[in-house]
C-alpha cells in the first residue's frame, strides 16, 4: 500500500491523475489508454494507440498484467502535463528506460506481487491487477528518470570543457536551440553519435517541413519524376542463408528506400499507377488491382510504406519507361548501360550492397550490432523515420537504412530463391528489418517473406538499376 502522507507534491499529482483515469476505465491496459485519450482530448486517436502498444515491447516475454501496469505508468508520466512536444519526448524516454531496466521492473512487479497489489488495493475479486500497479510503477520510473538525470548532471559537471560536444540538453531545449538552423546545420547534427533517436526523428520531421532537398530523397526539378541517387555496387559472390551461393554482376542501387513523395509521383501521373501496362504478366490482373494504400506515416521524406510487391514492380516498370524517354537526365543509367532496367533487387544483389561483399559484415557497418546506427524497435519510437537519419549506419557502398526503418521487397521468390518469374504468386523476400522489429531482424542475412499482394506499414522498397531479368 502507498502511504499518501509521505508522497512528494510531484508524486501526489501522479497518484491523483492515476485515480482520475481509473475512475473512467475498467482497470485493464487498453481501457486505461482509452480513458486517457477521452479524458484529455475527447477521443482516442492513432498516436495514443501507438503510444499504448509501444510500451509492452520493453517488458515483452513477461505477462499481461506487468506490461499493462508499466504501460499505464509511462503513459501517465508522459501525458501528465498535456500533449506537447516535450511530453512526447518524455514518453519516448520512458519507453527506452523501461526496455533498458526491464529486469528491475520484473523483479519489483512479478506475477505474485501483481496479485498482492490487486488484493490489497481492490480485493481478490478484481480482475485486472495491472490497475494496482500503475502508481507504484510510475514512482519507480520516476526514480529511474531521476537517477539518469543525476548521472547526466555529474557527467556534465566533471567534464565542462566537453559539454558542448556531448548532448545533455533536454529535448525541449534542443528543439529551441536548433529549430531555426538551416538544413546543412541540421544534417551535421546527425553526424554526432551521441544524438538520440528522438532527436534524429525530430530533425527528419523538421527538414521535411522545411523542404527536404537532399539528392535522392525527392523529385527532379520538373516535379514529375523521382530523383534517385545511384551508388555503384561491385561484382562478386554472395551466400544466401539456406539457399546457396549466387554470382552478382556489378550494378547500381538507390542510396535510400523510395520515399513517400517519390511514390506519390507514380500515383499522380496520368500514365502511372492506373496504367495496365505496368501490371502485365503479373499474377494479378489489371481489373483486380486494388487501389493504392495510404501512407501510414505521412511525411514526404519517410520511406513509402503500405506497398505491395506488385505495387513496387509496377513502379519500377513505370520509372524505367520514363528514363528511357528522357535524355535530359544527368548520368541516366538506363540509357548509359545496354539492356539495363530499373527494378527490385534480387536478394543476393541486396546483400552485396549491404555487406560490400564482405561476409564478416553482419550489419551494414560491420560485424557487431549497434542500436545507435539503425532505426529499429530498440528505439521505441513506434513509427518510421525520415530516410538517412543514421549516416554512421551506412553500408560499405554508401547505402543508408539497409538495417531498420522499413522492410524492403526483393525480386525473387522466398521458397525457391533462384526463381525470378514475375508471373508467379509465390511469397517474395523482404530484407533489412524495420522500425517495428528488434535489431535481431535487421542483420544482412535475415530473410523474411510475404505474399506479393500484402501491404503493411513496415514494408517498402528500394530500387536498383541493373541488367534486365529475362
Amino acid at each position: 500500500m502507498i502511504d499518501l502522507e509521505k508522497l512528494t507534491p510531484e508524486r501526489k499529482k501522479v497518484w491523483d491523475k492515476v485515480n482520475q483515469m481509473m475512475d473512467v476505465s475498467y482497470g485493464c491496459a487498453e481501457s486505461f489508454v482509452a480513458a486517457v485519450g477521452e479524458y484529455l482530448w475527447g477521443e482516442v486517436d492513432d498516436p495514443i494507440q501507438m503510444i499504448s502498444t509501444g510500451f509492452s515491447g520493453g517488458v515483452g516475454g513477461t505477462h499481461e498484467e506487468l506490461c499493462g501496469g508499466i504501460s499505464g505508468a509511462a503513459i501517465i508520466l508522459g501525458l501528465l502535463y498535456g500533449r506537447t512536444t516535450n511530453d512526447e519526448a518524455l514518453m519516448i524516454r520512458c519507453k527506452r528506460l523501461i526496455s533498458e531496466q526491464r529486469n528491475r521492473f520484473v523483479q519489483q512487479f512479478g506475477t505474485t506481487i501483481c496479485q498482492e497489489l490487486r488484493d490489497a488495493e481492490f480485493g481478490a475479486d478484481e480482475q485486472n491487477p495491472c490497475s494496482a500497479m500503475i502508481a507504484p510503477a510510475a514512482f519507480m520510473l520516476l526514480d529511474i528518470l531521476e537517477e539518469e538525470q543525476e548521472r547526466e548532471r555529474v557527467a556534465a559537471a566533471s567534464a565542462p570543457d566537453e559539454a558542448e560536444g556531448v548532448n545533455v540538453l533536454p529535448f525541449d531545449e534542443y528543439v529551441s536551440k536548433h529549430q531555426d538552423d538551416p538544413m546543412p546545420a541540421l544534417l551535421e547534427e546527425l553526424e554526432r553519435p551521441e544524438i538520440t533517436h528522438e532527436y534524429r526523428n525530430w530533425i527528419g520531421e523538421l527538414i521535411d517541413e522545411k523542404g527536404d532537398d537532399r539528392e535522392g530523397v525527392g523529385l527532379h526539378p520538373d516535379g514529375q519524376l523521382p530523383l534517385i541517387s545511384w551508388l555503384s555496387v561491385p561484382a562478386g559472390e554472395v551466400e544466401v542463408e539456406r539457399a546457396g551461393k549466387f554470382p552478382v554482376d556489378s550494378f547500381l542501387i538507390a542510396k535510400y528506400p523510395i520515399t513517400r513523395i517519390q511514390f506519390q509521383a507514380f500515383l499522380d501521373a496520368q500514365d502511372g499507377f492506373q496504367n495496365p501496362d505496368w501490371w502485365k504478366g503479373l499474377a494479378v490482373e489489371s481489373d483486380q488491382i486494388q487501389p493504392a494504400a495510404e501512407q501510414r506515416f505521412d511525411y514526404n521524406n519517410h520511406p513509402r510504406d503500405n506497398v505491395s510487391w506488385y505495387d513496387a514492380v509496377a513502379f519500377c516498370r513505370w520509372l524505367t519507361a520514363k528514363y528511357l524517354t528522357r535524355d535530359d537526365l544527368e548520368e541516366n543509367p538506363v540509357l548509359s548501360h545496354d539492356k539495363w532496367e530499373i527494378r527490385l533487387p534480387t536478394e543476393w544483389e541486396w546483400q552485396m550492397a549491404a555487406t560490400g561483399g564482405d561476409p564478416e559484415n553482419k550489419f551494414p557497418w560491420g560485424p557487431d550490432w549497434d542500436e545507435n546506427k539503425a532505426h529499429t524497435k530498440h528505439n521505441q519510437l513506434n513509427k518510421s523515420m525520415a530516410v538517412g537519419m543514421y549516416p554512421a549506419g551506412k553500408s560499405p557502398v554508401g547505402a543508408l537504412d539497409m538495417s531498420g526503418n522499413i522492410w524492403e521487397w526483393c525480386l525473387n521468390c522466398y521458397e525457391d530463391p533462384a526463381r525470378l518469374d514475375l508471373s508467379r504468386p509465390d511469397r517474395r523476400v523482404l530484407r533489412g528489418g524495420s522500425w517495428y522489429h528488434w535489431g535481431s531482424y535487421a542483420h544482412n542475412t535475415m530473410r523474411s517473406r510475404y505474399f506479393p499482394d500484402h501491404r503493411y506499414n513496415a514494408g517498402g522498397f528500394r530500387v536498383v538499376c541493373a541488367r534486365a531479368i529475362p
